[in-house]
């Protein structure tokens, strides 16, 4: 197509007008090209208090391979800062806290993004976190009774972590 354009220029047009036309579909091609964008991934944000099971559940979660709804991971290297696990089109960013004392600022929360909020026990609380947010309350270890309706517990299975990743995903 392009190769007919340039013979019936050729033919019919000197050869600078036939540059300046050149120039111009590929700077349309090259406009095109930039204003395509990937989708973004959808993410999810691991929060929660040092050693309340954040990063064994994801490396839980990894090791379930076999499991249909993972198809393809990618993790930075751990760090004491905030890192990151794609996994299929979802990247999860696991969040260390701060030392602020607001606990939004504390654990990066926000109210356009999903958060699993990871408890150590049953008594921590933020009440200042429901209702605005896209947060669940998960606790990671085995427990023997579940006391609170708001606190998932997951009792380290990770195939249930994953349907909660999912949901409303």
């Amino acid at each position: 197509m392009i190769a007919k354009l340039l013979c019936y220029l050729n033919h019919h047009i000197n050869s600078t007008a036939i540059s300046v036309v050149f120039c111009t579909i590929l700077l349309c091609i090259g406009i095109h090209s930039l204003l395509i964008k990937k989708p973004e991934r959808k993410k999810v944000f691991f929060v929660g208090r040092r050693e309340s099971g954040k990063t064994t559940a994801l490396l839980q979660i990894l090791l379930k391979k076999k499991d249909r709804r993972i198809r393809a991971v990618k993790r930075t290297t751990p760090t004491l800062i905030q890192h990151s696990t794609v996994i299929n089109d979802l990247e999860i960013v696991e969040v260390e806290q701060s030392d602020e004392k607001d606990v939004l600022k504390k654990f990066s929360i926000n109210g356009r993004d999903k958060f699993i909020f990871f408890l150590r026990d049953d008594d921590e609380t933020y009440p200042q976190l429901l209702g605005n947010f896209d947060i669940h309350f998960v606790m990671w270890k085995k427990v023997k009774h579940e006391p609170r309706n708001d606190i998932l517990y997951l009792n380290e299975d990770a195939v249930a972590l994953i349907d909660l990743l999912y949901k409303n995903c």
